[in-house]
């Protein structure tokens, strides 16, 4: 399991199982987290080099994000698509 802190800004963790990854979002989120998850991330779906994987978001835990934090995760969903997420 790969765990960031990012108390000021809001936490993820992600793992992998296979060739899915899980996700977790916890707390308040702003562009720094964001920015730092997609880092992140893109970095982990790109050392896996999986040609096919899916993804598994919990965000039961996320208590909010400011709209650009919003909008810098949304533009995740293609750039997935393009790496290989078919679920």
């Amino acid at each position: 399991m790969k765990k960031n802190t990012y108390n000021i800004h809001g936490n993820f963790d992600i793992s992998v199982l296979g060739h899915i990854f899980i996700i977790r979002f916890y707390d308040s989120w702003n562009e720094d987290c964001s920015t730092a998850f997609l880092n992140e991330f893109k970095k982990l779906v790109l050392e896996k080099q999986f040609k096919k994987f899916g993804a598994l978001t919990d965000f039961r835990k996320l208590s909010g994000a400011t709209p650009r934090s919003i909008e810098l995760i949304q533009g995740l969903s293609q750039w997935m698509s393009q790496h290989g997420q078919i679920a």
